[in-house]
């Protein structure tokens, strides 16, 4: 959201296990009818690319209970859509769930990624 917000400041951003399925009054695996999900997910879909580069990291076992969006899904989707706005995106899997056992590792993988300029 600060990279959507203020793309001068944040030019680069690495997400792992990131809350995509989100929304404003929205809590885990309680979408109501009124309550908008992937919220920022359409914000980006709604607005011209501002060119900030992505690093998107999700787990294989980050899926969604009782048909609530996933982060896995949802970081899939993001992904999609910013690819399609023209968005420079890389993204990975890891066979794991929401822990930081994966994301020690990942998070300087990530990292040296965006600060050569290859997402």
């Amino acid at each position: 959201y600060a990279a959507f917000q203020h793309p001068e400041l944040f030019g680069n951003v690495l997400s792992q296990s990131g809350s995509f399925w989100w929304s404003p009054g929205a809590g885990p695996g309680a979408l109501g009818a009124s309550e908008e999900p992937e919220w920022l997910t359409r914000r980006f879909a709604d607005a011209p690319c501002s060119g900030v580069a992505f690093h998107l990291q999700a787990g294989t076992f980050e899926a969604g209970s009782r048909g609530a969006p996933s982060i896995l899904e949802t970081t899939r989707h993001l992904r999609d859509v910013l690819k399609a706005k023209g968005y420079a995106v890389e993204y990975r899997e890891w066979a794991g769930g929401h822990g930081y056992y994966y994301w020690r590792y990942q998070l300087a993988d990530g990292l040296i990624a965006l600060l050569q300029g290859s997402p």
